[in-house]
């Protein structure tokens, strides 16, 4: 039988004053909190208050100007200030050379002037706004791309074989492999025109090589413009297809061509039209046409462009080298804009190469490319697979501080870097009290493909070899569409982690090691080699940007760098998310705070709770 517990109307009332008591409490500590939140709104920590972005430009570097403008920063309720050194094309020049002995007397004037009025100082990592590099760093130690060549063969006996070495740059290259793979023919082509393009720079014969890594220059195109390539054949061809192919390492506006024939190479018909996009390829069919005198007008958003292949084809045929698959260059880190999808791209019954049946010639190719093999019968194709340094270097910046950008897969390379740069940038001044910060800014470097120990580090993170998929990375399909498309996920996850772990977090370590926290912006766009969380995992303070353009209370305006630095601040438990506000290229001085308050309040409500203003010069 249960009992039955009496309550009588004093346990009642005592329970009600507990409660009531508890309420009080706590509403003593809702309202105790609000008034902190409010009173640190009003008159926010220095960390939280206004940065700016501090521009040393063109070896300007005057002590008394340094001083009147901390103090006006100071006066304002600026918090801090990050600190760049730059070089920018019609500004007054100075004379206060990059990491001269009166660069380092400048910088700790700054610095002890920043201790001297409350203000903190983070330091960019090198000259320039990005991303890490400097005058330390040779080819050797730069980012690295792989490149290749190609040779075919008709197999049957001895053969004694020159192999063109792949692709160049700065005069450094290293071997990898060189692997014969069999194929089903060789693509049929016309005889090689006459080519002439008046406003072109370098060989007009790079966009008819049959080499994807060679490109022409055009430069300095107006929009209202068509540039024109003619192609001149000695007698007539027959053609039905229109291939075209941009620069395999830079991405740009869309290209517009327009095929035109001509019988006396006078007057011209307009033949068809096609877009190539990117870093992709673009096929376009149309009825079969026969003649000498062919040209291809090209109309573009970009002032400067590349084209690397140009091809009129017989009624379906395959160029004789192509990218097999869509998004070739960002599929393997080399570019941005990559597609959802995944698809092959096969052009005149091409066949994904057969690795089971390939030879390795690695050992028999001398040092000057030359090599002699027993070709067994059939079509092949020999690749010979290396890489070279990618080029880019640290910008905008003097030439005394220019140097390639660092190999960021490289973690001994990294720490060197990082370690060079802190010195360099604060002019020795590491231990200076108001330096609490070390910066990297968003990512400009573009891709990178290969590292000296990628082949060690792809093995242990993925348990099988990279040597065998080497090809996919010349943009061919090996065995089948999956297998390659899975390969690619693995090589992109791989270099990823190593972007994340050998470059963020190796800055971080260096940063820590003198007492800084590393203060990072995510990357400036959809860059494959790039996957935010892991990255901010290494950063103390994630940052993104916001760019004062067109209608500031537009969604357009909020990128999606700075809700990657929100999301990874919430996800990882950070505290503080800056971000650059404001930046604007336009040059032109005319928005004013009125425009940008309402951008600047949307900012703040996605979910940012710092603003550093780009800029103060």
């Amino acid at each position: 039988m249960a009992q039955i517990v009496r309550v009588t109307q004093k346990d009642i009332m005592k329970k009600t004053m507990r409660l009531i008591v508890a309420a009080l409490i706590a509403l003593s500590a809702i309202a105790k909190a609000d008034n902190t939140l409010a009173q640190s709104f009003a008159t926010p920590p220095d960390a939280y208050k206004p940065w700016v972005f501090f521009f040393f430009e063109n070896e300007v570097m005057d002590r008394a100007g340094i001083t009147a403008d901390l103090e006006a920063l100071k006066s304002v309720g600026v918090g801090g200030l990050i600190v760049f050194a730059e070089h920018r094309d019609g500004m007054k020049t100075g004379n206060v050379k990059m990491f001269s002995e009166a660069y380092g007397a400048g910088m700790r004037h700054l610095l002890k002037e920043a201790e001297r009025l409350g203000l903190m100082v983070s330091l960019f990592n090198c000259a320039g706004s990005s991303t890490a590099g400097g005058p330390w760093n040779g080819p050797g130690h730069s980012m690295k791309q792989f490149v290749w060549s190609e040779t075919p063969v008709t197999g049957g006996g001895a053969r004694t074989l020159k192999l063109k070495q792949p692709l160049t740059i700065f005069g450094f290259y290293r071997d990898i492999a060189v692997v014969a793979y069999p194929v089903s023919d060789r693509p049929a082509t016309n005889p090689q025109p006459k080519i002439s393009a008046p406003k072109a720079e370098g060989g007009l014969g790079e966009m008819m090589d049959g080499d994807m890594l060679t490109t022409t220059l055009f430069r300095g195109h107006s929009n209202k413009e068509r540039r024109e390539i003619r192609l001149d054949y000695a007698t007539p061809v027959t053609v039905g297809r229109l291939y075209v192919h941009g620069n395999l390492f830079f991405y740009t506006n869309p290209l517009n061509y327009e095929l035109q024939a001509s019988e006396d190479g006078q007057t011209w018909r307009k033949i068809t039209t096609t877009t190539q996009r990117g870093n992709n390829s673009a096929v376009v069919d149309f009825p079969v046409v026969t003649g000498k005198h062919f040209r291809v007008l090209v109309s573009t958003q970009t002032e400067n462009f590349w084209i690397a292949e140009l091809d009129l084809l017989p009624p379906g045929g395959r160029p004789r080298s192509y990218p097999q698959f869509n998004d070739w260059g960002a599929a393997t880190c080399r570019d941005k804009e990559k597609s959802a999808d995944f698809h092959p791209v096969l052009l005149g019954g091409d066949q994904p190469m057969n690795t089971a049946l390939a030879v390795d010639l690695t050992s028999r190719m001398k040092s000057d490319g030359s090599l002699a093999w027993d070709a067994p019968a059939g079509e092949w194709l020999i690749l010979r697979m290396g890489y070279t340094t990618s080029g880019k270097k640290n910008h905008p910046a003097e030439a005394e501080g220019s140097g390639f950008e660092v190999d960021k897969l490289d973690s001994n390379l990294v720490r060197r870097q990082a370690e060079a740069g802190l010195q360099h940038m604060s002019g020795g001044n590491i231990n200076a009290p108001a330096l609490k910060l070390f910066h990297l800014d968003s990512w400009e470097a573009g891709g990178q493909t290969w590292t000296e120990n990628l082949a060690a580090e792809f093995a242990r993170r993925n348990s099988y070899s990279l040597r065998p998929f080497l090809p996919v990375l010349g943009a061919r399909l090996l065995t089948d569409a999956d297998t390659t498309r899975r390969f690619l996920e693995d090589f992109r996850h791989t270099l990823q982690s190593l972007v994340a772990e050998n470059f963020y977090g190796v800055v971080r370590e260096v940063a820590k090691s003198h007492g800084l926290n590393l203060l990072a912006e995510s990357s400036a766009g959809p860059i494959p080699i790039h996957r935010p969380l892991d990255i901010f995992q290494y950063v103390d303070i994630p940052a993104g940007e916001a760019w004062a353009h067109g209608n500031f209370t537009s969604e357009g305006n909020i990128s999606g760098g700075l809700r990657d630095a929100v999301s990874a601040a919430h996800i990882l438990g950070k505290t503080m998310t800056p971000v650059e506000v404001f930046t604007c290229n336009i040059g032109n001085w005319n928005m004013s705070p009125r425009f940008l308050k309402a951008f600047g309040d949307k900012i703040l409500a996605t979910g940012a709770n710092q603003l550093t203003l780009h800029c103060y010069i």
